[in-house]
């Protein structure tokens, strides 16, 4: 059957006005006792941190942390945008599992991370709707996924005639038009042809639609760095660490209208020998990258529409193990920053001095060891699709959380 030549994007490029979403993903087991959830030495015949041999538990605002990795100048800057949820249980020490568990609310596969839900939800049209930089990223078709390693390839997508790339593929832009128009034409005599059949022709209408989102791709092109302006990768510890740059494509990507939710990733912290010395930092790298998201985004202005979610396959053990490291802990948490929300500058859940997980009541979400529940990823997962307005949407229904508690950690 012939197309009409009807088939339109959902969205143009810049229409799109809604939440930004960033999820930061920190591969490998986070040691929240020494970030958000913060446990002393106190009582105990070994010991959890090195730290709280000389210092006590900070504070910034209600939420407490630990002073370690620079994390006082991290949460004294942001306490005010942050919710924190301790005590949430990924019901596994196996990182595959904990990754899967944490990053999509089920601890089986088969179901899509958060940001590709909010981008098939959103705006699933866009030419780069849900960008991936790495660790979990699974769409289960709602949506595609762009993964991008560097602004150079992403230059030379978004604006494949863009002189910087160099190489033989650049022509004059005369030529270069030439050929686009060649192109379309070809396209839109195909589709006009009865014997098309019906995947070709959703392919071919995809392909159509790529040439009329091109000019504004090439835009975006002109808003991405020069090189000299890139942000650097850093050395942290014994990691390379490029999540800044991932940080600074995405946010540009946000900017420029072609995208809506990335995923973030930083690895390194499964810390079995050495803790202290290859978590820390990490760990500050990590504080780093979130300060520079928002400071970045305060530039672009958009740092009143993002939500950004910090969170780890699972946590490390309280004690340290023979080798000065610790090992995998099922028990971690979750931090969700916004501006202006009426949510944050508040800790949710508990765990005990050994962190393991505290049972909490669902109504008044405070401990509750008798009769309370233990939070999962499933409890978080929920809660934020209802936050963002995502939930009994078809997406929703298809991948629900329908024996999971509500609980109203967004008030």
């Amino acid at each position: 059957m012939a197309s009409s030549m009807a088939y339109k994007p959902a969205h143009s490029l810049l229409d799109y006005k809604g939440k930004l979403l960033i999820n930061v993903q920190l591969d490998g087991g986070v040691d929240f006792a020494g970030f958000c959830d913060p446990k002393l030495n106190k009582d105990l015949d070994y010991k959890i941190n090195n730290w709280s041999d000389t210092q006590d538990i900070g504070m910034a605002g209600n939420i407490s942390y630990a002073p370690f990795a620079g994390n006082k100048a991290f949460f004294d800057k942001h306490y005010k945008n942050m919710l924190v949820i301790n005590g949430v249980d990924t019901q596994t020490n196996a990182h595959s599992v904990g990754i899967t568990n944490t990053w999509s609310g089920r601890n089986s596969e088969g179901y899509p991370a958060l940001t590709a839900i909010w981008s098939a939800e959103k705006a699933a049209s866009l030419p780069l709707t849900y960008l991936n930089f790495g660790g979990f990223g699974d769409t289960q078709s709602l949506v595609s996924r762009t993964r991008i390693n560097d602004i150079g390839s992403l230059r030379a997508i978004v604006d494949p005639n863009d002189s910087q790339t160099g190489g033989e593929g650049y022509r004059n832009p005369q030529d270069f038009e030439r050929i686009k128009a060649l192109q379309r034409k070809t396209l839109q005599n195909r589709l006009l042809q009865e014997d098309i059949l019906h995947g070709e022709e959703i392919a071919m209408s995809s392909y159509y639609q790529s040439f009329l989102q091109m000019d504004e791709l090439k835009s975006f092109s002109s808003l991405l760095p020069q090189e000299s302006e890139i942000k650097p990768t850093v050395l942290a510890g014994t990691k390379r660490w490029r999540m800044d740059v991932q940080a600074q494509v995405a946010l540009l990507a946000f900017k420029s209208g072609l995208s809506v939710s990335a995923d973030l990733h930083g690895g390194g912290f499964d810390t079995h020998a050495n803790h202290d010395a290859v978590h820390e930092p990490l760990l500050k790298a990590a504080t780093e990258t979130v300060d520079f998201i928002w400071s970045y985004a305060e530039q672009l202005n958009l740092a009143d529409r993002l939500v950004l979610i910090i969170s780890s396959d699972f946590s490390r053990t309280p004690e340290y193990n023979s080798g000065a490291g610790k090992d995998h802990h099922s028990v971690g948490s979750y931090l969700i920053m916004e501006k202006n929300a009426g949510y944050t500058n508040k800790v949710i859940g508990e765990t005990d001095y050994e962190t393991f997980a505290i049972p909490i009541n669902p109504n008044t979400l405070t401990p509750d060891s008798m009769s309370g529940i233990t939070l999962t990823p499933a409890h978080v997962h929920k809660a934020l699709r209802k936050y963002l307005g995502i939930r009994d949407t078809a997406t929703d229904k298809r991948f629900p959380f329908s024996a999971t508690e509500d609980l109203a950690f967004f008030g």
